[in-house]
């Protein structure tokens, strides 16, 4: 197996972060209520964190020749997830985080760890799995956050 397969997982995976990247920013502006304040922050640093696994995630794509997408359109097409909306409760942007990070982190383990291993390729394996546990706490915060 040649590793086509791995770079186009990897720009959908491109394509899911750099939706979650302005997703987060959107929560940060828009989110409303008691509890807004506190979270404004938090969906800054997560927004900050998509930056750099967007960054990351790219050059990955181009160390093993492939051609990172580069547009928001390619990204619209590739992605997995739903546009988050300006208008939605605290509530609901939790909820749709939790289900977004679940998305991603389900396609990791599925797909993007698996093929990187089968492929031996070690630095894109390293690199997947090192994300997968930075998001698996994200995700953890997001379940804790949504019990309060």
């Amino acid at each position: 197996m040649d590793n086509q397969r791995l770079i186009k997982y990897l720009n959908q995976l491109l394509a899911n972060a750099s939706i979650m990247h302005m997703k987060l920013l959107r929560y940060h502006w828009y989110s409303q209520g008691n509890r807004a304040l506190n979270l404004r922050n938090e969906f800054y640093q997560a927004h900050l964190q998509f930056k750099t696994f967007i960054l990351e995630l790219g050059e990955t794509i181009l160390t093993i020749d492939g051609k990172p997408l580069a547009t928001f359109a390619k990204y619209l097409a590739e992605t997995t997830l739903e546009e988050a909306s300006a208008e939605t409760y605290l509530s609901e942007m939790m909820e749709q985080l939790e289900k977004d990070y679940l998305t991603i982190i389900q396609d990791m383990k599925s797909e993007g760890i698996y093929l990187a291993d089968h492929l031996k390729d070690q630095q894109t394996y390293k690199f997947l799995l090192s994300w997968l546990q930075i998001l698996e706490k994200k995700l953890q915060e997001i379940k804790a956050y949504q019990v309060e």
